[in-house]
């Protein structure tokens, strides 16, 4: 390996690029800095909100694209987009009424451009994604009219693993208009069919004029696998699940192992040197 055969980076942020106490390690800010410096991008992918990734690039001082909503929406280095699919209302709606009928105990976000709305930010699932993500969600039905002009880019459902689980089946058997993946356990992402973390990786590339074979990827869900493998050289990481790591190309270190540091060592061995 040697440093003209990857030119950019990509990485999944909850569980892959942040420790369990949801920091960037400074061994990850250090190499990721370094290749920037030598013109390696590093591109942030996650199935959060524009707004709940900015800050994350701006510690880490690269700037860059990203890719949002686990690929439905992708923007440019200074915010513009320049990909986006999202779900018609005509769509979202009836799925999230279906959901609420089928899966009470679960509960929904729903997000389009940068707007996050919920039914009742009282629920503690919901403020618990305040506090991690650092955002906040609005109360306001999904049909009032928010969304008409960016549709919706994601439908976040929360919960107990069982109905996660349950409700993920449900809609894979009789929803073949959206894709839906989970990202945690707990966590079950809902977009439209075709969208994933590879699109947007695509995206960018495009965008940048570069082959997605020259990409490094990481993550640790199986909303992760299509990137890790659409990629050149793509890692889980060892605190993964069982199914993604088996699945993924390649494995690194955990997340509170410096395993980003360690790959992106392995990748472009000269950056330990810079």
């Amino acid at each position: 390996m040697n440093r003209e055969t990857y030119r950019i980076v990509f990485s999944d942020i909850d569980g892959t690029l942040l420790n369990s106490s949801n920091q960037v390690p400074d061994s990850a800010k250090r190499e990721i800095r370094r290749l920037y410096r030598g013109g390696v991008p590093f591109v942030l992918v996650s199935a959060r909100m524009a707004s709940a990734m900015t800050h994350i690039r701006q510690e880490l001082e690269t700037g860059g694209p990203m890719v949002c909503y686990g690929g439905a929406l992708v923007l440019d280095e200074e915010g513009r987009t320049i990909y986006s699919c999202s779900m018609p209302l005509s769509l979202a709606l009836p799925v999230k009424r279906e959901m609420e009928n089928r899966f009470p105990g679960l509960c929904c976000s729903v997000y389009g451009g940068d707007i996050w709305a919920v039914d009742c930010r009282q629920d503690e699932r919901v403020a618990h994604d305040e506090r991690i993500t650092g955002t906040k969600a609005i109360e306001q039905a999904a049909d009032s009219g928010i969304f008409e002009n960016t549709g919706v880019h994601k439908l976040l459902y929360m919960g107990d693993p069982k109905e996660i689980h349950a409700a993920s089946l449900w809609l894979k058997e009789h929803m073949p208009q959206i894709n839906a993946a989970c990202s945690s356990p707990n966590y079950l992402e809902v977009m439209k069919a075709g969208v994933g973390k590879a699109q947007g990786m695509e995206a960018v590339c495009r965008h940048l004029g570069i082959d997605c074979r020259q990409a490094v990827a990481f993550g640790d869900g199986y909303n992760d696998l299509d990137m890790l493998c659409a990629a050149g050289r793509g890692y889980a990481m060892a605190n993964a699940p069982e199914g993604v790591r088996a699945a993924a190309p390649y494995v690194t270190k955990a997340n509170d192992e410096d395993g980003i540091a360690f790959a992106l060592r392995e990748c472009f061995p000269e950056a330990a040197r810079i």
